[in-house]
C-alpha cells in the first residue's frame, strides 16, 4: 500500500524491487488465495476487491441506526446503481442489520396486539410484514446480491489490471536494457506510460511492490535519457505542470463541505499524482511535500471527525451495555406466572424502546452486542412460551375433567328417574364448579353444552310432572279398556284364549301409571278377570299361575327382564340363606327329647321356604326360556 508520508526509493544495487518472475509468482499465489477465501461467507470479504486507494481512504460509513423505515426505502431506493452500491459497499452490515430490527419491531408490535385480543393462542399468531418492510427486505437482498456480484468483477478486473501492468513493467526493463536506438526506446516507453495510466487499479495487497518497480523503471528511463537533455527537460515540465495542477486541486479541497465527498475526490487525485510521471529528485521531493500537505490537511479534517464519531459510538456502547445488563436480569428471572411475566415485559418493551434510540457502536463491537441483545430477548419470550405450555397443558387436562362431566350430564339427560336422577345431576354440578378453569376459548363452549344437558333433563321433569295427572287419568281409561275386553273375552278354544290373553296382557303393561287410589282395585279386578277365563277354561290353578307368569314375562322390555332376573337371583339366595341359618341352629337341638314343641314351627318355616324357593326357581326357569328366545344374555 503506498504511504504519502515515505518517498519511494529503489534499492542500494539499481536493480528493480522485484523481478518479473517474482510478480508473476505472487500473481498466482493471491488469486489462489483469494479463491479460497470467504466468498462464499455471508459476511461479503471487501479487502480482496478493493484498490490500493480505496483501501488507504476510508471513507465514513452511513449508518442507519434507528432510521425510520421510510428513510431506510428512500435510501435503497437513491442507490441502486453499480457505482453507488460499491461506494456503500461497507454500509451493507449496518443496512442489514437495521432492516432486521425493524421486521423484529414490527412483529413485536403485532404480536402484541393479537395477544391483547380475548381468546388469543401465541400458537396462532401468523405474523404478515408491513408491505413498506416487505420492500425493504426485498431491497435489502438485491442490494446484497448485487454487492457481492460486483465485488466478484471488481477483484477479477483488479486482478488483471495486476497482470497487464506486470506485462508493462516488463517491458519497460526490456526498453531499458535491449534498446540502444535512443528514438525508438523514448516512443517505446512513451507507449508504454500511455498503456499504463489506461489499465485500471490494482488490488491493494500488490500497490507497494507494483509502484515502486513502476517508478523504479521511469528512474532508471530518464537517467538514460540524460544523454539527451532537451526531450528530457520536456517531459519533466510537463510533468511539472501535470502536478502542480493536482496540488491546486487538493489544496481546494479544504473548501469542500462534505467529508465523504472530499475523500472521493483525493481518491482520484491520488491516483493521477501516482501516474503522472518522473521528477528528478529534488523536484520530485518538493511538489511531493506540497501535495503531500494538502492531503495532510483532508486526512486530518478526517480524523478528527472520525474521532468525533468514535466518542459517540462509545458513548453509545456505554448505554447499550447497560440497557443490555437490565435486558439480561429480566431475561434470566425465574416467572412462574403469566401475569408475572407480563408485567416484566412492560419493562422489557420500554428497555427495548430505549436501546433502539441508542445510535450504533464501534463497529468492533457491533456484531457483538446486538447478538447478546437478540440472545437475551430471545431467553426473555422463551418464559413466555414455558409459561404458555404449561397452562395450556393444565387447560388440556381441565378440558378433559369437565369433558368428562358434560358426558356424564348427557348420558342423564334423558332419565325418567327422577328422583334419583335429580341427585346425581346435583352431584355433578358440584363436581363441575370445584373443577380447574379451562381457556376463555373453549370454557364458553364447555359450559354451555353441560348447562344444555343439564337444563334438558330439569325441564323434562318439569314438563312430565306438570302433565302426570292428566297422563294418568288416560293411563286409567285405557287400562279400564283393556280390561272390559278381557271381561267380554268368551273364546272357548284355550288356545286361542290364550293368545288373547298374551296380546291383552302386552296392551296393559304397556300402559303407564295410574291414579295412586285406583291402583289396587285395578289391579286386583284384571287378576280375577284372568282367572275367571283360565276357570272357564279348566286350567288348575299351579298352570293358572305359571301361565299368567309367562304372560307377564312376554309383556315385558329387554330392561325388565334384566331387572327381573336380578330380582330372582338375589330373591332365591335370601331364602337359601335363611334356610341355612335355620338349619344351622336347629342342629343343636334334634337329638334333645322334649324339644318337638320347639322345633316344630321351625320345621315349618323351612318347609315353607323351599316351597317358595321352588316356585322362585320355577320362575327362573321360565324367565331363562324367554332371555333365550331374546337373544339377551
Amino acid at each position: 500500500m503506498i504511504h504519502l508520508d515515505e518517498k519511494d526509493e529503489s534499492n542500494s544495487s539499481g536493480q528493480p524491487i522485484a523481478a518479473a518472475e517474482s510478480l508473476e509468482q505472487t500473481a498466482v499465489e493471491s488469486a489462489t488465495a483469494d479463491e479460497t477465501g470467504d466468498a462464499e461467507e455471508p459476511e461479503f470479504e471487501l479487502d480482496s476487491a478493493e484498490s490500493e486507494d480505496e483501501a488507504e481512504i476510508q471513507m465514513e460509513e452511513k449508518d442507519f441506526a434507528g432510521e425510520a423505515p421510510e428513510l431506510v426505502y428512500n435510501w435503497l431506493s437513491s442507490n441502486k446503481d453499480d457505482a453507488s452500491i460499491w461506494q456503500h459497499r461497507r454500509a451493507y452490515q449496518s443496512l442489514r442489520q437495521r432492516v432486521h430490527e425493524l421486521m423484529d419491531e414490527d412483529r413485536q408490535v403485532k404480536l402484541r396486539a393479537f395477544m391483547a385480543l380475548d381468546d388469543a393462542e401465541e400458537s396462532e399468531f401468523v405474523y404478515e410484514p408491513a408491505e413498506i418492510l416487505k420492500e425493504l427486505r426485498r431491497l435489502s437482498k438485491q442490494f446484497g446480491d448485487a454487492l457481492n456480484r460486483i465485488r466478484k468483477q471488481t477483484e477479477n478486473d483488479l486482478n488483471a489490471n495486476l497482470l497487464a501492468k506486470k506485462d508493462v513493467l516488463d517491458e519497460m526493463r526490456q526498453v531499458i536494457t535491449d534498446e540502444s536506438d535512443i528514438k525508438k526506446a523514448i516512443q517505446k516507453f512513451r507507449t508504454l506510460l500511455k498503456r499504463w495510466k489506461e489499465i485500471g487499479s490494482i488490488p491493494s495487497r500488490e500497490a507497494d511492490v507494483v509502484y515502486n518497480n513502476y517508478r523504479h523503471f521511469n528512474k532508471m528511463f530518464f537517467d538514460f535519457l540524460r544523454i539527451n537533455e532537451e526531450l528530457s527537460q520536456m517531459d519533466i515540465q510537463k510533468v511539472q505542470q501535470i502536478r502542480e495542477e493536482l496540488i491546486q486541486q487538493a489544496e481546494r479541497l479544504a473548501d469542500e463541505p462534505s467529508i465523504n465527498q472530499c475523500l472521493q475526490r483525493l481518491l482520484t487525485l491520488r491516483k493521477e499524482w501516482r501516474e503522472s510521471g518522473y521528477l528528478p529528485d529534488d523536484l520530485d521531493q518538493s511538489t511531493f511535500e506540497r501535495f503531500k500537505a494538502a492531503c495532510d490537511a483532508v486526512y486530518n479534517r478526517r480524523d478528527a471527525h472520525y474521532k468525533e464519531q468514535d466518542e459517540l459510538r462509545q458513548a453509545n456502547l456505554t448505554s447499550k451495555l447497560n440497557l443490555l445488563e437490565q435486558i439480561k436480569g429480566l431475561a434470566t428471572e425465574n416467572y412462574t406466572q403469566l401475569s408475572d411475566w407480563k408485567k416484566a415485559e412492560e419493562q422489557f418493551q420500554t428497555l427495548d424502546a430505549d436501546w433502539r434510540k441508542v445510535g450504533s457502536v464501534p463497529r468492533a463491537q457491533s456484531n457483538s452486542i446486538w447478538a447478546e441483545f437478540l440472545e437475551a430477548k430471545k431467553q426473555f419470550f422463551k418464559h413466555r412460551n414455558r409459561i404458555f405450555k404449561e397452562q395450556q397443558s393444565k387447560y388440556a387436562e381441565a378440558v378433559k375433567v369437565k369433558t368428562a362431566l358434560i358426558e356424564e350430564a348427557e348420558a342423564l339427560k334423558d332419565s325418567q328417574k327422577w328422583k334419583e336422577t335429580t341427585e346425581k345431576i346435583k352431584v355433578l354440578q358440584q363436581r363441575w364448579k370445584a373443577s380447574p378453569p379451562v381457556d376463555r376459548k373453549r370454557s364458553d363452549a364447555l359450559w354451555n353444552r353441560f348447562r344444555a344437558a343439564c337444563d334438558g333433563f330439569f325441564e323434562s321433569k318439569k314438563n312430565w310432572f306438570e302433565g302426570q295427572s292428566g297422563r294418568e287419568q288416560d293411563n286409567l281409561k285405557q287400562k279400564q279398556a283393556v280390561l272390559a275386553e278381557l271381561q267380554q273375552c268368551n273364546l272357548e278354544s284355550e288356545e286361542e284364549a290364550q293368545a288373547a290373553l298374551a296380546e291383552l296382557q302386552k296392551k296393559w303393561e304397556s300402559i303407564g301409571f295410574v291414579p295412586f287410589k285406583e291402583k289396587a282395585g285395578l289391579e286386583s279386578a284384571w287378576d280375577e278377570a284372568v282367572a275367571n277365563l283360565r276357570q272357564r277354561l279348566g286350567i288348575d290353578p299351579e298352570r293358572q299361575a305359571k301361565m299368567a307368569y309367562k304372560e307377564k314375562l312376554e309383556a315385558m322390555d329387554d330392561k325388565k327382564l334384566t331387572d327381573e332376573r336380578r330380582f330372582l337371583g338375589s330373591k332365591a339366595k335370601q331364602i337359601q340363606d335363611e334356610i341355612i341359618q335355620i338349619e344351622n341352629s336347629l342342629e343343636r337341638f334334634i337329638n334333645v327329647k322334649g324339644n318337638e314343641s320347639f322345633l316344630r314351627p321351625h320345621k315349618l318355616r323351612i318347609e315353607r321356604l323351599r316351597v317358595e324357593l321352588e316356585g322362585i326357581e320355577s320362575r327362573r326357569q321360565q324367565l331363562k326360556v324367554v332371555i333365550k328366545q331374546r337373544g339377551l344374555n
